[in-house]
């Protein structure tokens, strides 16, 4: 049988290694305003990125575990600058319609919510910082998120250089961006955070299939919401790749998750820019 590793496909800047550069202390300020202008125009251009209100990301998710493959979707959607919703769904037994996950903000208020229907409201800044993750990466960290960059140094790829940037925003929000030095597009974000763990449990399932197996898995639980400060943070790594345009976008066609360097997920995503959404679609019902 084949392993994490042969499963997911070869993730190019898993071996990025930061190497810190000596810049000098007035050179910084100037290296991060040439770097953000020369990364939004590999996004798409300042112009274009400052008309990007919503988008919506979609498209077919591996994730791989310890004891097996679990195939679904995952779904984002960002609303510009305080609402975000994503959906992970999987079919975890055979015949039976797919679980679904939903961690949702709208502005202030954050909650998830599963197949059942159940919501419970969550902490905001686990779902906000998933937010800032994808809309700074894929839209040059608009200036409406407040996102800071400072200048940390080069990493080496296998295929070249990288700039190494600290990533901030308020709320406690941190990262390390790397931007390739060739066309300055973002090969990975990495920061410290809670794995996803797959949780599996029992349950009767009664004879046929259909209704009944739909039935039976409303009385599944939701999901728990997200583990306490007390519990420890890894490093996490997204890995961006095979970019292509997208509406005058440049936009990742293929995002990879490694936790402490070992791969765990490959996802395929296709985009909408500019989605008719609307801010009463987030809120908690």
């Amino acid at each position: 049988m084949q392993t994490s590793h042969v499963v997911l496909r070869r993730v190019l800047s898993v071996c990025l290694l930061f190497v810190p550069s000596g810049i000098l202390a007035g050179e910084a300020p100037a290296r991060v305003e040439e770097a953000l202008a020369r990364w939004r125009a590999a996004v798409g251009g300042e112009a274009r990125v400052a008309e990007v209100r919503a988008l919506s990301v979609s498209g077919a998710r591996r994730w791989v575990t310890a004891e097996r493959d679990v195939n679904g979707e995952r779904a984002l959607e960002l609303l510009l600058p305080d609402r975000f919703r994503r959906t992970d769904s999987s079919v975890l037994i055979k015949g039976a319609p797919p679980g679904v996950t939903r961690f949702v903000l709208d502005g202030q208020d954050a909650w998830v919510g599963g197949s059942d229907g159940s919501t419970h409201a969550i902490p905001r800044d686990f779902v906000h910082h998933e937010l800032l993750r994808y809309a700074c990466v894929l839209l040059g960290a608009p200036p409406s998120l407040g996102c800071n960059l400072a200048y940390a140094g080069e990493a080496e790829a296998p295929d070249g250089k990288a700039h190494a940037f600290d990533l901030t925003a308020p709320g406690g929000f941190a990262a390390r961006l790397y931007l390739s030095q060739r066309d300055y597009t973002p090969l990975m974000l990495s920061y410290q955070g809670f794995p996803q763990v797959l949780t599996s449990r029992r349950v009767t399932m009664p004879s046929g299939a259909g209704a009944d197996v739909e039935k039976a898995l409303k009385g599944i639980p939701p999901p728990p919401p997200p583990p306490p400060a007390q519990a420890k943070k890894v490093e996490i790594q997204l890995h961006f790749e095979d970019y292509r345009p997208v509406e005058q976008l440049r936009l990742p066609h293929r995002i990879t998750t490694s936790v402490e360097g070992v791969p765990t997920e490959e996802w395929t995503p296709s985009f909408k820019v500019n989605p008719p959404l609307k801010q009463e679609q987030f809120s908690r019902k």
